[in-house]
């Protein structure tokens, strides 16, 4: 009968049986999901040795011989939830050997939950958030970080001058990405503030790079992606592309998270060659499921504008869950919350441990209506 393991697949939960035991490298497997992704990535929990227990490993879907048939699978073997590219065409495992040991440890240290999965937070684009009057959720970067932190999020991202100023009580503690892009919707302001070298020298684990797509600086904002990928490989540094599409058609740029907008975002970032792709929520699995699928690199979700309450902003990052991401970096939803610490927790109980939404906010006391 073959060895049985618990798995998880993208939100869903079954059991599978190989059909022969694991070798070091592949094994045909079958499943009882009725219609699973093409690609997922799994966790299989066993007590043999081999595989070890908690490894994380990658499926393909090889036939799928009818609806009442239980689909063939073809089992990757792989060292940590970033380090194999995603593909239509199959991934091979020794992709993950030729990372440079530098890289890997800092996605390890990102992606470090055994879900593989990544909720952080991100207090970066300090152009565009105000206001800062009392009240404005970042008004006071020191009482933001504090009340971040205290809900250990898997990274945060900021600033090179917040890290200088605000981060001696969390460093180390706390994985460290540096966002060098800053520019404004309308383009008023397009600026490469940092750069790789002085990211690793402030302890970051990545730099992020923000860019606007679409509308007259379009090439601009790629040409400053691609060079940033370029100095960022000297140093082993990983990447995080974070890409916002513009509307420019009416009176005020605006931005946008339709589907196909999204898609083109995330193809930007993976022909600029960046390791992990931000990019905003579509607004329904899925639509996101195709940009997370059509994508050899990891995609994470923008956790958006500040929603109506708490219980919309959840639902949503449920929903990005269900479409398969490597999680969500979300701003105002947090920082801006009337309890910053625990809405961290249950977006992490929501995205990391796929809990319901009115579980996560049972168990942190909140109403939802926040």
């Amino acid at each position: 009968m073959g060895n049985r393991f618990l798995v998880r697949v993208a939100s869903a939960v079954g059991r599978v049986t190989l059909c022969a035991p694991m070798p070091d490298k592949y094994a045909t497997a079958r499943t009882e999901w009725r219609a699973p992704p093409q690609f997922a990535f799994i966790r299989v929990h066993s007590r043999l040795k081999v595989p070890s227990s908690r490894q994380c490993f990658q499926i393909r879907t090889l036939s799928m011989p009818g609806r009442t048939s239980p689909p063939q699978f073809r089992i990757v073997r792989r060292k940590s939830p970033c380090h194999d590219r995603r593909t239509n065409a199959g991934t091979s495992p020794a992709q993950s050997d030729t990372m440079n040991i530098g890289k890997q440890i800092r996605l390890n240290r990102i992606f470090s939950h055994p879900s593989g999965r990544l909720c952080s937070v991100a207090v970066d684009h300090f152009i565009g958030y105000g206001p800062l009057l009392p009240g404005g959720g970042l008004a006071n970067l020191q009482t933001a970080l504090a009340g971040v932190a205290a809900g250990m999020p898997g990274a945060i991202t900021m600033s090179k001058g917040t890290a200088m100023n605000c981060w001696a009580p969390y460093a180390g503690k706390i994985p460290l990405i540096v966002q060098s892009g800053c520019f404004t919707a309308d383009d008023r302001v397009i600026e490469y503030v940092t750069n790789p070298e002085e990211c690793v020298r402030l302890g970051a684990d990545a730099i992020a790079i923000a860019i606007g797509i679409f509308g007259p600086n379009e090439g601009r904002f790629i040409k400053i992606l691609m060079e940033g990928v370029t100095q960022a490989a000297q140093y082993d540094l990983p990447v995080i592309a974070h890409i916002y599409p513009r509307d420019f058609s009416g009176s005020k740029p605006r931005i946008i998270c339709d589907p196909e907008s999204i898609l083109w975002a995330a193809r930007i970032g993976i022909e600029a060659g960046v390791d992990v792709i931000k990019v905003g929520y579509t607004g329904d699995p899925a639509s996101f499921r195709q940009v997370v699928a059509s994508s050899p690199v990891p995609v994470v979700a923008a956790g958006g504008p500040k929603a109506k309450n708490l219980r919309e902003a959840l639902a949503s990052m449920a929903g990005v869950v269900e479409a398969g991401a490597y999680g969500a970096t979300i701003g105002r939803n947090v920082w801006g919350a009337h309890k910053p610490t625990e809405a961290l927790r249950a977006f992490k109980a929501v995205i990391l441990d796929g809990a319901s939404v009115e579980a996560a906010l049972e168990a942190e006391g909140l109403t939802g209506e926040e």
